[in-house]
């Protein structure tokens, strides 16, 4: 059970907003009228959603925000996604930091991603400012490689080498 005091105050109202929004997708739209889960709002720092069961969403909001937003509308897409690959292809249950796991939880990473950006375009088609908040998500290279036609591989290397930082500009000598 979820201590109350981490739901988001304005839960009922934001999800029915990203509703609408991710809705104004046709693929957005069916997704949502797809899923099963149930979808717990949770106020926190930064927005999320994650995918804790096959029938459990958390959607994370900014403890300030009171209504839904593109964001979370693109990130409601990725975990429906996410739930519809769990189900074809059950996650691994034992040794999670083998690389052999980490590697292809990064590919089925991008893999959502991708997926979602085909949401995130029809909301941009529907008026949305969809790709400006793609690029507010981190993920803009991503989005633009796969605009452009990269495959699966192309996009998991633009991933991974947004968390390499052996090229990074920071490092101590």
């Amino acid at each position: 059970m979820i201590e109350p005091s981490y739901i988001h105050q304005n839960a009922s109202e934001i999800l029915a907003e990203t509703q609408n929004i991710l809705c104004a997708s046709a693929k957005g739209k069916a997704l949502w009228d797809a899923n099963k889960a149930n979808i717990i709002i949770l106020k926190g720092p930064m927005p999320q959603a994650f995918v804790y069961q096959d029938d459990l969403i958390y959607l994370r909001i900014p403890a300030l925000q009171n209504k839904g937003r593109v964001e979370q509308a693109i990130d409601l897409a990725g975990a429906f996604i996410e739930l519809k690959i769990n189900a074809q292809n059950p996650p691994p249950t034992e040794n999670l930091e083998s690389d052999e796991i980490l590697v292809a939880q990064h590919y089925k990473n991008v893999e959502i991603m991708m997926k979602a950006f085909e949401v995130a375009d029809e909301l941009e088609d529907s008026g949305y400012s969809a790709v400006k908040e793609l690029r507010l998500m981190g993920v803009g290279k991503i989005y633009q490689a796969w605009k452009t036609g990269a495959d699966l591989e192309k996009c998991a290397n633009i991933y991974w080498d947004m968390f390499d930082t052996s090229n990074s500009d920071n490092k101590e000598e």
